[in-house]
């Protein structure tokens, strides 16, 4: 189903669960979730040449609380170019409510990144 028919109903994170995708400086960003009253998941990637270079998974309560990033990672190749930046950036797009993990379960790298995307 591509974006804007999603945009018809209402904005994708409106949808119990859905996958959308759009190309972004070549690059394929990709997302993925189902949610329901009691669990939210997500997963958000990006592919390079049919070669996954990074991948996002957040979960929520699934009570309209904001997703909260488990799992980041971007391949040493591509770190420090802004991909999980664009990441996060294209799935807040979609109206997904995201945050930052609890600081004590984050990595020294995670906090940087969230630290920096709140300057924004």
């Amino acid at each position: 189903m591509k974006l804007r028919d999603f945009f018809k109903n209402g904005k994708p994170s409106d949808k119990k669960e859905g996958t959308v995708s759009k190309t972004i400086d070549g690059l394929l960003f990709k997302v993925v979730w189902d949610q329901d009253d009691n669990s939210g998941y997500l997963r958000g990637t990006i592919d390079k040449n049919n070669w996954q270079i990074g991948t996002v998974e957040m979960h929520s309560d699934g009570k309209g609380t904001p997703y909260v990033a488990q799992d980041l990672g971007i391949s040493p190749k591509y770190k420090r170019q802004g991909l999980a930046s664009k990441l996060y950036d294209y799935i807040e797009s979609l109206g997904f409510n995201v945050e930052p993990a609890p600081p004590e379960q984050q990595t020294d790298a995670g906090k940087a990144f969230w630290k920096s995307r709140q300057q924004k």
